[in-house]
């Protein structure tokens, strides 16, 4: 009895490396530096107070992509703003 023809593998095309998007694509452009520093003198104080909140707002979370307009951050600690991204991706 004659052997059964392997299967035919399928040949993996070549895809290219995805390339990293912009600063601008990823809403960092400079609206965001005017918002930001707009925030950030706002908001001396860290607004999310999260568990191990230092106080003094470093960062300005974005709340809404793409930003609008200062509302759609929001002024935050190191510590926070870790916290907040560690939520986000324990959300998935």
């Amino acid at each position: 009895m004659p052997n059964k023809p392997k299967p035919v593998q399928a040949i993996k095309q070549h895809q290219p490396p995805k390339r990293k998007l912009t600063t601008a694509e990823r809403d960092y452009g400079s609206n965001h530096e005017r918002y930001r520093t707009q925030v950030m003198q706002e908001h001396p104080l860290c607004q999310y107070r999260g568990t191990d909140c230092t106080g003094f707002s470093e960062h300005a979370h974005h709340l809404v992509r793409p930003a609008t307009g200062p509302e759609s951050y929001m002024a935050v600690c190191e510590k926070c703003h870790q916290e907040i991204h560690r939520r986000e991706r324990d959300a998935m």
